[in-house]
């Protein structure tokens, strides 16, 4: 698992980003208005978590998108981090299943027959629209093929052998428009919780939106 500071002043608040599968700090440079540092979270071939890393920030703001809904949940379940907000976007408890997360036949397609035309195919169904897939592509991911194939491996090995993680979110958002976790699945997997809020929006967004309340803290 990787770390990247986006912005590392030895604030107090940190925004801690999971990234979905296949991505890396290329891809969210929006992240970088947050009023505090940045750290974003990617490559989960090697599933751990250096929390040392993070015990001196008073003020944690968690926020994870797509696989990275479970690799945050699965990974700080028994973390004492000093978390102010916790965020999960298009995403769910449950990254291989038939009604709650990837359909496993999907996943395995995906993993067994990894090309990089296929990887494009997967950009976009994630963007589901010319102009958000331009977006995407202006700082899409530089990764190797053999590091995303690497990474998709562990985490349906980790997924398959471990027990649903035991994490609650404080806010849920399921796009309308997700090809990638379903919205059908996704509202499946978080049951009608009073946090969950279905948004106008593709797998990948532009993720501004959740820096909407930082006004407070300038």
């Amino acid at each position: 698992m990787k770390y990247y500071f986006l912005k590392h002043n030895n604030e107090s608040r940190l925004l801690l980003f999971f990234a979905g599968w296949g991505m890396d700090y290329h891809v969210f440079p929006e992240l970088g208005e947050f009023n505090g540092d940045v750290c974003i979270c990617y490559d989960y071939a090697e599933m751990n978590f250096n929390e040392s890393l993070f015990v001196e920030y008073n003020h944690i703001k968690l926020v994870s998108w797509s696989m990275g809904v479970w690799v945050a949940s699965f990974l700080l379940q028994h973390k004492r981090l000093k978390f102010e907000k916790k965020i999960a976007i298009n995403g769910t408890l449950y990254p291989i299943d038939y009604n709650k997360g990837l359909i496993p036949e999907i996943y395995d397609a995906t993993l067994h027959s990894l090309t990089e035309k296929s990887l494009l195919k997967f950009y976009r169904r994630m963007c589901n629209g010319k102009d958000l897939l331009a977006l995407f592509m202006e700082h899409k991911p530089q990764r190797t093929l053999d590091s995303v194939k690497r990474e998709l491996m562990m985490i349906g090995k980790t997924a398959l052998s471990s027990p649903t993680p035991i994490f609650n979110w404080d806010e849920i958002f399921i796009g309308d428009k997700d090809l990638i976790f379903t919205t059908a699945n996704q509202k499946n997997a978080w049951n009608g919780q009073a946090c969950c809020n279905v948004i106008p929006a593709s797998h990948y967004i532009n993720f501004n939106f959740i820096l909407r309340d930082e006004e407070e803290y300038k």
